[in-house]
């Protein structure tokens, strides 16, 4: 099984990692900004799940609070609808409010009925991870088998 994880966040990773290994038995390839996703997608190899952070530095050597990008993930999601790769991708995010230009969600649930709306048999929910606590792990556990259980 081939699990891609676009996240920025060391930390974070690392426990996503873990949560795979422990679900799936499976050692999950990780990227950790926007533009390192693009050559991973371009594998030969298909991925079976990607969990993607929504908030992203554009590259992977700008490591700054400046430099992320509040939505950049959509960024990835889009460009794997215009591809044709039905690769379910689960959101993983620390945040609660997404804003970047001129788009805006207030709030988790609002940018997950757009996520939806926009991105229909690829998107598959999001995470809210909280790294002090355990549950978020509960409940990506719970989506990770659920999306499995669709194929």
């Amino acid at each position: 099984m081939r699990i891609l994880i676009v996240e920025d966040n060391e930390d974070k990773a690392t426990q996503i990692k873990e949560v795979c290994l422990d679900l799936l038995q499976a050692r999950p390839d990780h990227v950790r900004g926007l533009r390192g996703a693009y050559p991973a997608l371009a594998s030969r190899v298909p991925w079976d799940l990607i969990i993607l952070d929504m908030t992203l530095h554009a590259a992977e050597g700008q490591l700054s609070a400046i430099s992320k990008e509040s939505l950049a993930g959509i960024e990835i999601l889009q460009a794997l609808n215009a591809g044709g790769l039905a690769i379910p991708v689960l959101v993983a995010t620390q945040h609660d409010v997404f804003r970047q230009e001129n788009i805006s969600f207030k709030d988790i649930p609002s940018l997950d009925e757009a996520l939806s709306d926009a991105f229909p048999g690829i998107y598959f929910g999001i995470v809210r991870v909280r790294l002090g606590d355990d549950e978020w792990k509960l409940d990506m556990r719970r989506k990770i088998k659920n999306i499995f259980a669709g194929f």
